[in-house]
């Protein structure tokens, strides 16, 4: 990648920590898009925490310990307390721990540990029936995604189910960096130094066999792209609107409301045109990987 593994890491947590130190109280998803407005983040979680739900129940996971890896804001810890006798929660970003035991202890949730640092730092063999990663791998340079998939194959269970939700690319592994992020679909304010890393499907599917783990399956997540189709439909009335919609966060909060509601119309067509037909397919798309050791 031309730089240390370590300055990689640093700058990916210093994205998350002013992010979140930045963020209003309340943006508990944890995606990029939570600040203006709220609901598009709220509903594509809603939308995710059902599948994972869904596939949790039929795949008749034990619901003895649980692990989220990147736990952001406490979103996925919240969803998951009910699920499991324990639950825990790793960032390397402090601020995002913080927010973390802020939506735990507003939701009752008295069964979790949460710790700042590096998975690869815990202790223990099949302790988890369950681990969800979402959004993390694409943040984790070359050098790192081995020690990390085998310290998640060490950690989980026999017959228990690893969750990755992460971004992927079409073709060649692509390193993204040397831009300025500004968090929010119509947030002000100056960029952050963002970096990314997107591998391929197929790239993933191999680093997974690599460290020893089954991919069951892997789907595309729909619920990432109709977020980023809202995106774009919230940006084109705020260019109807000769920028009000940005000027007003609670008319923004309205609109992207709307536009929820009539999802089926204006983002479904091109979802389906793009993603089922494969016309103009998107470079990244976001996948979920359903896992096994």
């Amino acid at each position: 990648m031309g730089r240390s593994q370590d300055a990689w890491t640093l700058r990916a947590r210093a994205f998350w920590q002013a992010r979140q130190e930045r963020a209003a109280d309340g943006a508990l998803t944890g995606y990029l898009l939570d600040e203006s407005p709220p609901s598009i983040g709220r509903h594509r979680f809603e939308g995710e925490w059902g599948q994972a739900l869904a596939w949790l129940r039929q795949r008749g996971v034990g619901r003895g310990a649980c692990l989220d890896v990147g736990c952001g804001t406490g979103a996925w810890l919240r969803a998951l307390a009910p699920e499991f006798e324990k639950v825990e929660g790793w960032d390397y970003a402090p601020a995002m721990i913080k927010a973390s035991r802020r939506t735990l202890q507003r939701a009752g949730v008295r069964h979790a540990r949460l710790r700042v640092g590096q998975v690869t730092q815990r202790h223990g063999r099949a302790v988890f029936d369950f681990i969800f990663v979402g959004g993390v791998l694409m943040y984790t340079p070359e050098p790192a995604l081995a020690p990390l998939l085998k310290s998640l194959a060490r950690l989980l269970k026999p017959g228990g189910l690893l969750l990755l939700r992460e971004s992927t690319v079409r073709g060649e592994t692509w390193l993204r960096e040397g831009l300025a992020l500004r968090p929010g679909v119509l947030g002000a304010g100056p960029g952050l130094d963002y970096v990314a890393v997107y591998r391929s499907r197929q790239a993933l599917g191999t680093a997974l066999e690599g460290a020893g783990l089954t991919l069951e399956k892997s789907r595309p997540n729909r619920h990432y792209k109709l977020s980023d189709l809202s995106e774009d439909w919230l940006r084109r009335f705020d260019a109807l609107s000769g920028g009000r919609v940005s000027r007003d966060p609670a008319l923004a909060e309205r609109v992207a409301a709307w536009i929820f509601k009539a999802r089926f119309l204006l983002c479904y067509p091109e979802y389906f045109v793009r993603q089922t037909l494969g016309l103009a397919p998107w470079k990244i798309q976001n996948h979920w990987f359903l896992v096994r050791r």
